[in-house]
């Protein structure tokens, strides 16, 4: 029981890494875009 919850703890924690990661890069393609255009 207590090693499933740490399991689920440690999905949700990098999930929402993976979506900050995400974000970032979004980001940052977004930037390197305009600045491209110049």
């Amino acid at each position: 029981m207590k090693k499933s919850k740490e399991e689920m703890l440690r999905h949700s924690l990098s999930s929402m890494q993976e979506v900050k990661y995400i974000r970032d890069f979004k980001r940052a393609d977004k930037a390197s875009r305009v600045k491209d255009k110049g």
